[in-house]
């Protein structure tokens, strides 16, 4: 009897198995749709998640951890975009297939080993020169470990946007976040040492990222073939000034918490990071509505009609003001008293550093949104240049902002810096927009 029992909960668990399968991989009349939907879902999560967590933190742990793993999510994050390479977009704009799968797949597994080595070495360093607490390294890294499966992952999820399956992708990112959230969020409530919180986070990732992707390869023509070292060269190559671009982005994004763990301490960083939450609220808007139109912005690019990818570019940048607008108005009124609330802290002191975090996250929108424009005309190498100088003038200003000024200088740092890296791109997209179109206009003639 205990046998049959057995063989029936198998045959019900494969089952529920064929049928989470099956709706990953859904109707391709309705993939579009589908795709919008689970981009937004899968980014509200992703967002989120280091704001849930800090929220369960703030319930069963002491303000310094809060701290911990608000720098823990930075530093992941860095390292994460450095796995990444900056590939995704120019996978996803790879319309015609210049480079297989595989060779997307093999410099990612490069890259991930990289980022890796790379990693371990800074935590060396942490440890062995600046005597980092153990407890606080060992967090760095299951957080690191958690954006590096999520790094992993997008190769994969670039793969299905690039053959108009973002639907596929984007549902296997939400489970995968969901459940593994809900994981770190369960250990922490039922009183988990941190470590081991984020620990059961990674596992649960590690599994569902090995369950899902060889069950869908199939869908999205994701199979691997022999290793074309020349052509990873190539990509390695090409993407290069977008890797530097894009980690030097997240580097701007979190320089505030680089600056206050180097010159502040735990509790300030905790205070921060609480209001730090709501500033990528603009940022996460906006990639709900292009980030599953990115192979469509670089088809508007070779439209016989490129002035609607123009319009298109400017439209999106007008909207981002908007919503810059009205998420500073919402935050100076609303948004504290909120914020003290959910983390139960007194935040109301922070108004104006709120205000200018938020106008800057605004100005962080509008810069990332244009790498993508920038990167389908091809002009990568100015994102590099831009990041690389404001990166420059925030290790000759930030010490001295943040040790005067304290949360005001930090903020008023982040919020310079963005702006400017945004009037540069904004530059440089309409000038490369002008140069391309007169090149075009004389091979017409």
């Amino acid at each position: 009897m205990r046998w049959i029992g057995i063989c029936r909960s198998r045959k019900v668990m494969k089952k529920i198995l064929q049928s989470v399968i099956g709706w990953v991989h859904g109707s391709v009349s309705n993939s579009k749709k589908s795709g919008m939907v689970w981009n937004t879902v899968s980014g509200i999560v992703s967002t989120g998640q280091t704001a849930v967590v800090l929220f369960f933190i703030s319930f069963k742990r002491e303000p310094n951890i809060a701290g911990i793993v608000s720098i823990g999510f930075a530093t992941a994050n860095l390292f994460g975009s450095v796995c990444r390479y900056g590939v995704r977009n120019y996978q996803a704009t790879d319309s015609r297939e210049k480079f297989s799968f595989s060779d997307y797949f093999y410099a990612r597994c490069l890259t991930v080993f990289l980022s890796c080595m790379l990693f371990f070495g800074y935590t060396g360093y942490l440890a062995a020169c600046r005597h980092t607490a153990a407890e606080k390294i060992m967090v760095m890294i299951q957080i690191t470990l958690l954006k590096l499966i999520d790094a992993w992952e997008d190769v994969y999820i670039g793969r299905c946007q690039q053959v108009g399956r973002l639907d596929i992708g984007a549902k296997i990112l939400s489970v995968r976040l969901l459940v593994s959230t809900a994981c770190i969020c369960m250990l922490l409530w039922i009183g988990a040492n941190t470590v081991i919180s984020f620990f059961g986070g990674v596992f649960v990732s590690f599994i569902l990222v090995c369950f899902f992707i060889p069950n869908t390869a199939r869908q999205v023509n994701a199979g691997i073939s022999t290793m074309d070292k020349e052509k990873i060269r190539c990509i390695l190559k090409n993407c290069m000034p977008l890797c530097a671009g894009t980690t030097l982005s997240v580097y701007i994004g979190n320089l505030p918490k680089y600056m206050i763990d180097a010159y502040s301490n735990e509790g300030t960083q905790a205070v921060f990071a609480y209001i730090m939450m709501p500033v990528f609220a603009v940022t996460l808007l906006n990639q709900f509505l292009y980030q599953p139109k990115v192979k469509d912005i670089g088809d508007l690019w070779r439209n016989p009609r490129p002035e609607r990818f123009f319009v298109y570019v400017l439209r999106q940048c007008v909207m981002i003001a908007v919503l810059t607008v009205v998420s500073v108005g919402a935050g100076w009124w609303v948004g504290l008293p909120i914020l003290s609330v959910l983390y139960h802290v007194d935040l109301t002191h922070v108004r104006t550093e709120f205000a200018v975090l938020l106008l800057g996250g605004g100005f962080y929108a509008l810069a990332g949104f244009l790498h993508i424009p920038i990167t389908v005309l091809r002009r990568q190498g100015f994102l590099a240049a831009g990041y690389t100088c404001a990166v420059l003038v925030s290790f000759l200003t930030g010490k001295l902002l943040v040790t005067k000024l304290g949360l005001l200088g930090a903020a008023w740092l982040y919020c310079s810096l963005n702006a400017w890296l945004s009037l540069l791109y904004f530059a440089v997209f309409l000038l490369s927009v002008k140069k391309l179109r007169v090149r075009k206009d004389r091979k017409h003639e």
